[in-house]
């Protein structure tokens, strides 16, 4: 069995977001870069699978700038056997549709995969579609916003959070899976995984050898973060609380 893992190379969630001068992009200087979290999430439920048996294949994925090995590492220390990294410097203007294409080329090239995982959105875009079209144009199986999946012959047995509770769902493979946050913590690369991982190839993709031509890029005009939170106000009693209701709140 072969597992499939996509991720996205994002900002550092915890780092402070500032604009470019013209507020055209974020200022990237200095900034950064980390695996996105529902990524991470995929990727430990992958490895729990292989830790049921030896025997599956991990592959991880991504797509940007050539410094991106520095993640596709991490990946091989956590225990992943194989990596690509589809080598595109402006990828965080492709579209849905065009990292969807790229994505299928290469499941096309360097498949058949059992599972693929990928993250439930794209956090830095806000993306939700790419799954959807993946499944659609290989027609596949495909189950949105899983939290856990186990292998049980050839299928996976998940779990997903909806508004009337927990989904424990059986989908046959092949299929592709968007992961959203898992219930369990995620795993850090041990010494041993480190020092293996400089063992493992990082295979570079030049976006030539897919044979595809892209064209659906973003265009943002312009930029702007959010407003300032207020600060807190601290009331000691009803009293109080009325007063600022009706006169700064104004809703009594």
């Amino acid at each position: 069995m072969r597992i499939l893992n996509i991720f996205k190379r994002v900002p550092d969630t915890y780092a402070e977001i500032k604009l470019s001068k013209d507020n055209s992009d974020i200022d990237k200087e200095n900034l950064n870069y980390v695996i996105d979290p529902y990524g991470e999430y995929a990727m430990e439920t992958s490895l729990r699978i292989k830790d049921k048996d030896s025997s599956i294949e991990l592959v991880v994925l991504t797509i940007g700038p050539e410094n991106s090995t520095e993640l596709l590492r991490n990946a091989l220390a956590l225990g992943f056997d194989i990596s690509y990294l589809i080598k595109y410097e402006n990828y965080e203007k492709l579209s849905p549709l065009a990292l969807s294409k790229i994505y299928i080329k290469f499941i096309e090239k360097y498949g058949p995969f059992d599972i693929i995982f990928l993250p439930k959105v794209d956090i830095d875009t806000n993306f939700h579609s790419i799954c959807g079209y993946l499944a659609g144009y290989l027609n596949i199986n495909f189950i949105t916003s899983i939290t856990t999946a186990e292998i049980v012959d050839n299928h996976a047995i998940v779990e997903r959070e909806t508004s009337m509770g927990k989904e424990k769902l059986k989908i046959k493979t092949p299929c592709i899976l968007s992961h959203d946050k898992a219930p369990y913590e995620i795993r850090l690369a041990s010494l041993k995984g480190i020092m293996l991982s400089k063992k493992k190839p990082i295979n570079i993709i030049e976006l030539s050898e897919l044979e595809i031509k892209i064209e659906e890029h973003i265009i943002r005009n312009t930029l702007r973060l959010p407003p300032q939170r207020k600060g807190v106000k601290f009331l000691n009693n009803a009293d109080e609380l009325i007063k600022v209701l009706k006169e700064e709140i104004k809703i009594l």
